[in-house]
């Protein structure tokens, strides 16, 4: 060992921060410096010279130091540690910068040097070529001059050094060369890791979906091929993975894969694919993996919650998935503007939206309530093409004729209504629009949508099209009353309650209480109307010259919606032979105690079209379950405690029997 070797060991075991005048000052050290080069001190020598640069008695003879020592380097560990310490030192004065250049090149060149040194020295070339287009052409050279047969571990880092050259230059070229290595023995997986990278960087640029679907698509079978190259890249399996889940989210189709294998990929990633030897830039290529995982367990989330009829937490699901989605690119993956992801989950989004029209009135409640926040902007954005695509869809679908019917005040004007009444009457509309709920309103559009759809009926007859809105909204609001009083505070409704000694109410009940309430807000209305149908009607409406029936039905064995329609369909249908062809089918759903819980309100509506034979065109039929043997909220709990009761008891007999 040299003795400034032992005089640089000893002084940093003291914790001492080296100075020249510890080894004899400059002029000793320039006359040791070819020993100091080759020795694994060496970093430490060249740190306490960088230190110097500021210092004008001694910059010009630590630049020469600093030249020295990086022309006699050989140690593939002392280069990792020199380009960290090079690069940290930036900017070093224009001459000296340019001559570590000029050898971070020469040494990547030079094949008798270990291939970790070269590809350490061409590391430090690329950090310093990023942003100067001089240096950058100076580089591409270097990586033009590749060779097969050069040694495999510093072709592994010259691909990764390519990959991220194409992340900031966009170069084609750059590809074209990866292409060459792409099934050499030893490169192969590395080369396609890369350049499936490149082509989801690609992906990422692009603005047109078809451009953006077919760069992800190439993106994706790169990775796949890094996996046949070399099966364990965990990195390109969780690329993989990540893809296939956005390609399946956007298809509409099930992303519940990604979340079984995505945990296990991304554990292998970060415990066995961190390394401190690795350059700076590879950390940030750890830190976009992790996001791109977030990103495919948020397209989990949102799948499932566009499936659901209701979200539990609108806030929590609009802020932390649905927007967080709607704008990926900049939300989760931190890019700054939108672009291919966005291209791929907007669609989806919005359909779903248009589509599930109760989780867009959320969002406009969302918005109602939120004046500000980091994405307003982009709910906005979704609100209004949301309400885009519904006007086009009504352009498609005649059910939007209902505003082509006379307004409330063109009525009230035509009838010679008193001022005083329009004013009332306006109050009242107002009021009952303030208090209906999003999951009431979204109900009543399905409901129209689907009439819209199926009956001419609701399209060209103004007058059967009034009597079926107000009879379907006042139904409505007859089945939400019902699921918010309590027996307490309206006696009248205790045949929808469980009875102490176990009878099922008779479906007349229904039929009355239905009845009184429809008979106090819809004018017209008539209850066990004989010769219609042939038959006898339950409860009848009547505007002008249409008439709309509702069928009262119980139920005790199947509720489902499909068998109520085909049990009860005929006969609910019968009476619109000579009127409009839409009706309603009130069913007291008798089937279970409600143990566990009521269901909710989405739940207990369908329409249903029907088609009758030599018919030309639809019934309509809306089917509006009434949960029967309902609980009281504490019932619930004293049954719930009562579970526990006898859980505990079964097991402490357990026990003793055991024992």
């Amino acid at each position: 060992m040299h003795p400034l070797e032992r005089d640089m060991a000893a002084c940093l075991e003291a914790g001492d921060a080296p100075e020249p005048n510890h080894f004899g000052g400059i002029a000793a050290l320039a006359q040791a410096a070819d020993h100091i080069a080759t020795s694994p001190l060496m970093p430490a020598f060249l740190c306490m010279s960088l230190q110097l640069l500021d210092d004008p008695e001694h910059a010009d003879g630590a630049s020469g130091l600093v030249c020295r020592y990086l022309l006699g380097a050989r140690d593939d560990f002392v280069w990792i540690e020199a380009v960290d310490l090079l690069d940290a030192a930036v900017p070093l004065p224009s001459a000296l910068a340019e001559q570590c250049f000029s050898r971070f090149l020469a040494v990547a060149g030079d094949s008798s040097l270990p291939p970790m040194a070269r590809a350490a020295a061409l590391d430090g070339a690329l950090r310093w070529a990023v942003g100067d287009l001089k240096r950058r052409l100076r580089l591409a050279l270097v990586l033009a001059d590749l060779r097969p047969d050069d040694h495999c571990d510093y072709l592994v880092r010259a691909a990764k050094v390519m990959g991220v050259a194409y992340a900031h230059w966009r170069e084609p070229w750059l590809l074209d060369e990866l292409r060459r290595f792409a099934g050499q023995e030893g490169v192969a997986d590395e080369v396609a890791f890369e350049l499936g990278l490149a082509k989801l960087a690609d992906g990422l640029d692009a603005r047109e979906p078809a451009l953006a679907a077919a760069a992800l698509n190439e993106a994706l079978r790169w990775f796949r091929q890094a996996v046949e190259a070399r099966p364990h890249r965990p990195d390109a399996c969780l690329y993989a993975i990540c893809l296939e889940t956005l390609q399946a989210f956007s298809d509409g189709g099930s992303v519940t894969r990604a979340v079984e294998v995505l945990s296990l990929e991304a554990f292998q990633v970060h415990a066995w694919h961190l390394s401190p030897e690795e350059p700076p830039w590879l950390g940030a290529r750890h830190v976009e993996m992790v996001l791109w995982e977030t990103l495919a367990l948020k397209l989990v989330g949102m799948a499932r919650h566009l499936d659901e009829q209701t979200w539990w937490e609108p806030a929590a699901v609009i802020e932390y998935h649905l927007l967080s989605v709607y704008c990926a690119g900049r939300a989760i993956l931190k890019r700054n503007r939108d672009g291919g992801i966005e291209s791929m989950v907007r669609p989806r989004i919005e359909g779903s939206l248009v589509k599930e029209r109760y989780h867009a009135a959320l969002l406009k409640d969302w918005l109602s309530r939120n004046s500000e926040g980091a994405w307003r902007a982009e709910a906005e954005r979704l609100a209004a093409r949301v309400d885009d695509l519904m006007g086009e869809q009504r352009t498609r679908h005649p059910s939007e004729a209902a505003t082509a019917g006379p307004t409330v005040a063109a009525l009230v004007d035509e009838a010679g209504t008193p001022e005083t009444v329009k004013a009332v009457l306006n109050d009242v509309l107002q009021v009952h629009m303030a208090n209906m709920g999003a999951s009431e309103q979204a109900v009543l559009v399905e409901c129209i949508d689907a009439a819209g759809q199926a009956t001419m009926d609701y399209r060209e007859n103004a007058s059967g099209r009034i009597l079926f809105h107000a009879v379907l909204a006042w139904t409505l609001r007859f089945l939400v009353g019902r699921l918010d009083l309590t027996q307490r505070d309206a006696p009248g409704i205790a045949y929808l309650f469980e009875r102490a000694d176990g009878t099922l109410p008779h479906e007349s009940e229904l039929q009355a209480d239905y009845f009184n309430l429809m008979l106090s807000n819809v004018a017209g209305t008539e209850i066990e109307v004989a010769n219609v149908g042939g038959g006898r009607a339950d409860v009848r409406f009547v505007y002008g010259a249409e008439r709309l029936v509702v069928e009262v039905k119980r139920e005790g064995k199947d509720a489902s919606f499909e068998v109520l329609a085909e049990q009860y369909g005929t006969q609910a249908t019968d009476y619109q032979n000579v009127s409009i062809r839409m009706g309603i089918l009130l069913v007291l759903d008798q089937t279970e105690v409600r143990a566990d819980g009521t269901p909710h309100l989405r739940s207990l509506v369908k329409p249903f079209p029907i088609q009758r034979k030599g018919e030309l065109g639809s019934r309509l039929l809306v089917i509006v379950k009434m949960p029967g043997r309902r609980l009281r909220p504490s019932d619930h709990s004293k049954a719930a405690k009562g579970r526990q009761s006898r859980a505990r008891l079964a097991g402490s007999a357990s026990t003793k029997q055991g024992a």
